[in-house]
């Protein structure tokens, strides 16, 4: 898999080292048969002794214990089917599959690489074909902030273009998220620098077909506070 292919919701994108449990499958693969064996001759003993007990060839409790034997054959069968399908459940966890329709953006890992728990993404998707924008509304704005409020952005350098046609693209209001939260600089620093706190609000937009446009830029963006939201 490389940076651009196109997945399906469900395909496998990654997979984990599965040896040992590829070995214990085995195992437990030759214990199912076993057991079965176990379990067939038991239930064809009790089966015969079971004919016969009319005859008084039998007694009645010999003929319990045969009847015993053959419901615990089949109960340890049935454990050992359980197990084989536990470690298939667990084989199929070790495969990691898109859970969208997405576009691979980033690949952060390569074959006999270690992955650990936590670390950055190894592989990272995206529905590319919709673009969202969140946009940092500074607190002492956010009182005027509305659901619904029209907005345009600009990319980067696009917005003070002198004589040039208008290059905004229009956005469409998605939700505010109601939680106020300290808005991070990015400086590059070891230790990021704090400025303030920031109203985020989701904007989406689809893709312009006159540029390139790559996921992670940041855009300029202009919300009309000046006007009542649609349907307000």
């Amino acid at each position: 898999m490389k940076v651009w292919d196109k997945v399906k919701a469900g395909d496998p994108i990654l997979t984990l080292d599965e040896r040992d449990l590829r070995a214990q499958q085995a195992v437990q693969k030759a214990a199912v048969s076993a057991a079965e064996a176990t379990a067939e001759r038991a239930e064809d003993a009790a089966r015969r002794w079971t004919g016969i007990k009319d005859t008084g060839a039998v007694s009645a409790a010999e003929l319990f214990s045969y009847q015993m034997a053959a419901k615990e054959a089949k109960a340890k069968l049935a454990l050992a089917k359980a197990q084989l399908d536990q470690t298939a459940v667990l084989l199929d966890r070790l495969v990691l599959r898109s859970p969208i329709d997405a576009t691979v953006l980033q690949v952060g890992v390569r074959v006999g690489e270690f992955v650990a728990a936590g670390a950055k993404a190894p592989v990272v998707l995206g529905d590319i074909t919709r673009l969202q924008i969140r946009c940092d509304v500074d607190e002492q704005l956010a009182t005027r902030m509305r659901e619904g409020l029209p907005a345009k952005g600009y990319l980067k350098g696009e917005s003070s273009l002198a004589g040039g046609k208008d290059r905004s693209i229009a956005l469409k209001f998605v939700r505010i998220e109601p939680f106020v939260i300290p808005k991070t600089s990015l400086t590059g620093a070891s230790i990021e620098r704090v400025d303030t706190r920031v109203l985020q609000v989701i904007y989406q937009f689809d893709r312009p077909a006159d540029r390139v446009l790559f996921v992670g830029q940041q855009m300029d963006v202009y919300i009309d506070a000046s006007q009542n939201a649609p349907g307000k």
